[in-house]
C-alpha cells in the first residue's frame, strides 16, 4: 500500500473520534439538547397563541378554495417555525464552544493540539450542532402541528424537515465561524445573533417561502415550482456558507 493510500484510508478516523468526543460530552451533560429543545419549544407555545384562533387547520384545503388566503396564512405559520428554528439554533451555536471555554485557555488548546486537521474540528462541531438542532427542530414543528391543530400529513412534515435540513446546515456552517470567533468576548451572548442573524436574512426568507408552500400540500398554482427554486437556492446558501467555513475556520481558530 502507497503511502497516499495510507493517509486516505485513516483519514476519516480523526473525524470519527472529533464527532464521537463531542456526542459523548453532550451525553454526559445533555445541556445542548435540554436548553436547544426547551427553548425552542417554549418559544413555540408562546407564538402559537397569537395565530391560534384564525389559522385555518385544514391550509391544503383552504389552498383549493381560497389561494390567496390560504398562502397568507401559510406564510404566516411558516414564518412563526422559522422564528422559532432560528432562535433555537443560535442558542445551540452559543454552547458550540461552551465546555473550551469554561475549560479555560487550556481547554482550547487541548482542542487545537488534537493530530487532525482544523477542517476536521470544524465539520465535528458541524456534524454534532447540526444533529442536535435538529432534533430541537423536530420537537418544535410537532408543537405546531398540535397546538395549531394543523391538518398535515407525514409526507408534508417529511418536507418540512427536508427543508430544516437544508437551511439549519448553511445556519450553522456560518455560524461555527462566527461563534468562534466571539467565543472569547464577554458580549458574546449578544454579539453572535447580531453578527450572525444579518447574514443569514436571505436564508431565512428562502426557507420560510418553501414550508408555506409544503404546509398547503402544494396545491397552489406554482407550488411545486416554488418549492424547487426556494430548495435549490439554499443549497446554493450552504455551498456558500460551507465553503466560508472551512476557509475562516481554522483563520479563527490561530487567533
Amino acid at each position: 500500500m502507497s503511502e497516499d493510500d495510507a493517509k486516505r484510508e485513516h483519514r476519516p478516523r480523526p473525524l470519527r473520534g472529533l464527532l464521537w468526543r463531542e456526542m459523548r460530552l453532550e451525553w454526559r451533560t445533555r445541556e445542548t439538547v435540554l436548553a436547544t429543545g426547551l427553548f425552542a419549544v417554549i418559544v413555540a407555545l408562546i407564538l402559537s397563541f397569537t395565530v391560534a384562533e384564525h389559522v385555518v387547520a385544514s391550509l391544503p384545503g383552504l389552498a383549493a378554495e381560497q389561494p390567496q388566503t390560504a398562502r397568507l396564512q401559510a406564510g404566516e405559520v411558516a414564518g412563526l417555525i422559522w422564528v422559532a428554528f432560528t432562535f433555537a439554533t443560535t442558542l445551540g451555536l452559543g454552547r458550540a464552544f461552551a465546555r473550551e471555554r469554561e475549560a479555560g485557555g487550556g481547554g482550547m488548546d487541548a482542542l487545537l493540539l488534537i493530530p487532525a486537521d482544523w477542517c476536521l474540528i470544524f465539520l465535528a462541531k458541524l456534524l454534532a450542532t447540526l444533529a442536535f438542532t435538529l432534533f430541537a427542530h423536530t420537537a418544535t414543528l410537532l408543537v405546531f402541528v398540535v397546538l395549531l391543530a394543523l391538518e398535515v400529513t407525514v409526507a408534508t412534515l417529511a418536507w418540512i424537515l427536508l427543508v430544516a435540513l437544508v437551511a439549519t446546515l448553511g445556519h450553522v456552517a456560518l455560524g461555527l465561524v462566527v461563534a468562534a470567533l466571539t467565543s472569547s468576548l464577554r458580549a458574546r451572548e449578544v454579539l453572535l445573533p447580531v453578527l450572525l442573524l444579518p447574514l443569514l436574512i436571505p436564508l431565512f426568507l428562502a426557507a420560510t417561502e418553501a414550508t408555506a408552500l409544503a404546509l398547503t400540500g402544494f396545491l397552489l398554482p406554482g407550488a411545486w415550482h416554488g418549492f424547487l427554486q426556494s430548495l435549490l437556492f439554499l443549497l446554493m446558501l450552504d455551498v456558500l456558507y460551507l465553503g466560508l467555513g472551512f476557509l475562516l475556520f481554522p483563520v479563527v481558530l490561530r487567533e
